[in-house]
Order: structure tokens, then sequence, then C-alpha cells
């Protein structure tokens, strides 16, 4: 029992490790200015190149989950890292922007995509005692990337430039999640058995799975599928956002719009394993209608601030939307658990995952609306809509009976 107890934390380290390197892809606005000086492109330009990241992840997430039966995780996390540490260094040597849409959207989206499905899948299985604080955990590796890496890009991006940043990051992923890769197993019968306080868990044992045919005859799919979707649009758009809106309205330095972006990860990644937490211990609907608040106070404040120019308050309303994406982040996993179980969970999971795919086209969208404007205010008091309107939504699917 002390072996497999043990090698289920190594486990945790390591894939924890492995999703902090994998959410770098959430600093992308720090790459905006320095890409559009070197390259001279525009701001619809490269918003669209986060979008069509955002697509390559639920395709990357979508293939890991029709690949999981038929090759496993290992495999798969194999292939994901020749993806992103080749789609990176391929965007270091690149000066269009429509290369950089597949190397950087397209090759490495699509890895990011099989590697945060095949970890989420897998490594909450050696906790059968506690999957959604360990989902937490995991995911916050992920969030507090952008806050642990966009100082150390921006250092990169100022000192040598874009192609030394993406080369560096290309081969040091592609090294990391190859190795991890070799540790990527679910556990199996006789492990199972020598798991710490397996016998806490009848509720799983006695949890039905749903096929991924049952879930998508479910209303209550497409009523979270929705309200889900509304939440990722608007944190899609400030993460995509906030450091240009900062600079361009508020008049912010570069260096201290880093910063703050760095703050809100900070913010989205404390969020997760607290999530995870609260749904060990309470209910699916408490949980979401907090989520729905924290977006719904955060959005409305951060339109305020921005058309009063208040930066601090912008700041702050930015911190505690991101906030409130760690939570969504850490929930979507332990709702699609405990709504459809665990046995087709991966499959499960990347269908409810296409909201980053739906949900991508928010940031071109605020993009566009800042072009034709010279400003984010239509953009951010559209972003503010949307996470209102996910309020009665998310009442609605958080009700489990």
């Amino acid at each position: 029992m002390k072996n497999v107890s043990t090698r289920r934390y190594v486990y945790l380290v390591l894939n924890f490790v492995i999703l902090l390197l994998l959410g770098i892809a959430y600093a992308w606005s720090i790459f905006v200015g320095p890409l559009e000086n070197a390259y001279g492109w525009t701001r619809m330009q490269t918003s669209l190149a986060f979008t069509i990241l955002m697509v390559g992840f639920s395709g990357g997430s979508l293939l890991a989950g029709i690949l999981a039966k038929k090759i496993g995780f290992s495999k798969i996390s194999m292939i994901a890292s020749l993806l992103v540490g080749g789609g990176l260094v391929a965007t270091a040597f690149t000066s269009s922007i429509s290369v950089l849409y597949v190397t950087y959207g397209v090759l490495a989206g699509l890895g990011i995509g099989m590697i945060y499905n095949t970890i989420v899948s897998v490594i909450p299985l050696w906790f059968p005692d506690k999957k959604g604080m360990v989902t937490g955990l995991l995911l916050m590796g992920y969030a507090l990337s952008t806050s642990i890496l966009s100082p150390i890009c921006q250092w990169l991006l100022v000192s040598f430039g874009p192609k030394t940043t993406f080369l560096t990051f290309g081969i040091l992923d592609f090294v990391v999640f190859l190795l991890g890769s070799f540790f990527m197993k679910e556990p199996n019968t006789a492990e199972l058995v020598e798991l710490p306080e397996i016998q806490t868990t009848i509720a799983d044992q006695e949890m039905k799975n749903y096929t991924t045919s049952e879930m998508l005859h479910s209303v209550k799919f497409y009523v979270y599928f929705l309200g889900a979707n509304f939440l990722v649009m608007s944190a899609l758009g400030y993460l995509n956002h906030v450091a240009p809106a900062l600079q361009s309205e508020m008049g912010m330095s570069a260096v201290t719009a880093a910063y703050v972006v760095s703050a809100m990860s900070l913010c989205n990644g404390v969020a997760r394993p607290l999530a995870g937490r609260m749904f060990d211990k309470f209910s699916i609907r408490f949980v979401l209608r907090v989520i729905c608040l924290i977006y719904a106070v955060s959005a409305s404040l951060a339109v305020f601030a921005l058309n009063s120019h208040a930066t601090w308050l912008l700041v702050v309303a930015s911190c505690l939307l991101l906030f409130g994406y760690g939570f969504q982040g850490a929930s979507l996993p332990c709702v699609i658990r405990r709504f459809y179980g665990n046995e087709y969970f991966s499959m499960n999971y990347s269908i409810v995952s296409l909201v980053s795919l739906t949900a991508s086209f928010c940031p071109s969208f605020v993009g566009k609306m800042q072009v034709l404007s010279g400003s984010y205010s239509l953009g951010f008091a559209v972003m503010a809509v949307c996470c209102v309107a996910s309020i009665p939504l998310m009442f609605i699917a958080g009700i489990e009976k």
C-alpha cells in the first residue's frame, strides 16, 4: 500500500508540472505586442491566433477521447508532446501570420488539448477518495502557468525576441511532456484495491456510467453546456484583451500589464483547488451558483471601471473574474464525473470541453469591436451580458435530481 500511495503522489506532482508548462497558451496576451511590432500584424490577426489555438485545444481534447480506448493514454501523450514541441519550435521560425495559425494554433493547440484531457481523465482515478480536490490541484498548475511564466516570457521577449521565446518553450515542453508520457497510466484492479480510503467511495461504486450517446440525449447536458459556454466566452475574452486594454486605455506599461496578467493567473490558480474541495463537500447547485455570482459581479465591475477609467478597479475586477474562471475550470470535469460517471469520462469530457471551441470566437469578436470602435467598452459590455445570461442556465443545470 505504501508503494502505491507514494507513487500516486509522484504522478500528481509530475502532472502538476506538465500542466504548469502546458498553460503557456494562456500567456498569449504577452506575445501580442511584440509580435505586432516585429511583424506588423494587426490586433484582429493576433486575436484570431488565440481563437484558433482554442479551436485546436477542443479538437485535441476530442481526439484524446476518441483514442483513449484504442491506443491508451501513454501513447496519446507521446503524440501530443510532438505536436506541442514541434508546433512551438516551428512558430519560432515563421514571420507569416498564416503559418503561425497552423503551427501555434492548430498543432500546439491539438497537443495541449490532448494532454489536458489525458491528465484530467487519468490522475484523479488514483485519488478515489478526493477526486474533486485533486482535479482542482492539477488544474491549478495549468492556471498558475501565466502567473509564473509571464515574467519569464516578458524577459525573454524583451531580451531576445519572439523567436528565442517560442524556441525555448518548444524544446522544454517537448522534453517534459515526453517524459511524463511514460508515467501516464490508469490504476489497475490490484492498485485500486490498495489505494487508501477506497472503501469510503461507495458513491462511486453505485454511480451510473453514461455513454456519450446517453449524455447527448440528456436535456441537462445542453443546459449546462450553454451556461458554461457563456462563462468561458467571457473568460477567454478577458484573458486575451485585459493586458492590451490596460495599456491602450489606461496608459499602463507593458511590464506592469504583464504583472497584472500574472496576478489574474494567480487568482485563477488559487480558485481551482478551492472549487475541487467544494465539490467534494457540497452540492453541484451550490458551487455553480457561487461561480455565476462571481462572474456576474466581476464582469459588471469591469465595464464600470473601463468606462470610468478606474485602473485599480479594472485590475480588481479582472482578477475576480479569473478567480471565477478558476472555479469554472475545476468544476467542469467534476460536474461531468458527478452526472455521467467515470467509465466514459474521457470521451464525455471531450464533448463538454467543446465549450472552448464555441467560446473561442469571443476574443476575435472583442478584438474586432476594439478595431472598429477604437475602444474596449462595447466588447467588455457584451461579455458582461453573457455572464448574466448564464445565471438561470447554471441554476437549472445544478439540480441533481
